[in-house]
């Protein structure tokens, strides 16, 4: 009786522990922790050893100094449409166009030292393959005889692009958009924002509402301005590209009701000699900002807009949303200027 009595109890504590709040506790961190270390052992711990390795073996990448236009693509319509005009702007520069794509590789789950080398050599068969798309699409879009640097970067598309760009004098980013807003934004990711936010030097973006060219002709430009640090450097950039293109500058200021000062101050920040080189057409709005750039944008049929911008941590400082709405309703490329690049 006795041994029964206590095969009961036990019985009974066993019982009571299993519906224990802290029981049930201990027991899931138990098989949590159990869980987090199959996954690091299988997964986590053999990818970072594989990246580690594959680190090891890349030759050190040092800063050319070579001024380079940055073209990366996703081998889209708009992405054709950037390429063109990024050709055309390297051309009369005097800049190295780059073309490049981004692509994330997948890795096993797990794998042995052993099959680094395997691995290692279908990625390489897998990039082999990847810039030949790309010389196709050049050669599609720019012809035979086009003259590009053709790369292809591993990892996420903003951070590929950013660090791409910062391995030569980058004048100039341009990209395709598809314009993404709201929703859908959050959820698939914007990769022509990203860079817009990273990159230190100008991006030109091609929107949705942006149609096919045949051969670039940079005529007319818009540049909308006000009595901002990032106004001043984004008119310089604009007279710049202007003069080269022998372009005329639309020079755009939306003034509030009430305010009746003129651009005299504003043009004068073109410098003397650029102004001899592009046309100056100076215009003063009244209404909503955006309303007013697309407005005029389209009045003139315009070939490309440049807005200043000034890139908080979180959000644009300056235009905020209106650079965004711009970006995605434009019906020409649009290109960013932020006052870090010098004039």
């Amino acid at each position: 009786r006795p041994m029964m009595l206590t095969a009961a109890a036990v019985i009974v504590g066993s019982a009571v522990m299993l519906f224990d709040p802290i029981f049930q506790g201990l027991a899931i961190s138990l098989m949590a922790g159990e869980v987090a270390s199959l996954l690091l052992s299988r997964m986590a711990v053999p990818v970072l050893f594989y990246l580690s390795e594959r680190k090891k073996h890349k030759d050190e990448v040092k800063r050319s100094d070579i001024k380079t236009v940055l073209c990366p693509t996703d081998l889209s319509s708009q992405s054709a449409i950037a390429m063109k005009f990024a050709a055309s702007i390297a051309d009369r520069i005097g800049a190295k166009l780059k073309i490049m794509f981004a692509v994330e590789r997948d890795v096993p789950a797990y794998f042995t030292s052993s099959q680094i080398d395997e691995i290692s050599a279908d990625l390489a068969r897998s990039g082999d393959a990847d810039v030949e798309s790309l010389r196709e699409f050049m050669v599609e879009n720019l012809g035979a005889d086009a003259d590009a640097t053709l790369t292809v970067a591993e990892g996420s598309a903003p951070m590929a692009i950013i660090e791409e760009s910062e391995k030569t004098d980058t004048v100039l980013i341009a990209l395709g958009t598809h314009g993404r807003g709201g929703f859908e934004k959050l959820k698939v990711g914007s990769v022509a924002e990203s860079v817009l936010r990273e990159s230190t030097c100008p991006v030109l973006t091609v929107g949705p509402n942006v149609e096919p060219v045949g051969v670039v002709e940079m005529e007319r430009i818009v540049c909308p301005v006000d009595y901002s640090a990032e106004s001043e450097t984004s008119l310089r950039y604009a007279a710049e590209l202007a003069g080269v293109f022998n372009a005329e500058l639309h020079v755009l200021h939306v003034a509030p009701d009430g305010d009746d000062e003129d651009l005299a101050t504003l043009c004068s920040w073109v410098p003397a000699e650029t102004k001899d080189q592009c046309s100056l057409q100076e215009i003063v709005r009244r209404g909503d900002v955006t309303d007013e750039i697309l407005h005029e944008a389209v009045r003139i049929s315009a070939d490309l807009i440049v807005i200043g911008v000034s890139h908080g941590t979180f959000s644009d400082e300056t235009l905020g949303e209106k650079t965004t709405e711009i970006l995605r309703e434009a019906s020409c490329p649009v290109i960013t200027v932020s006052a870090a690049v010098s004039g």
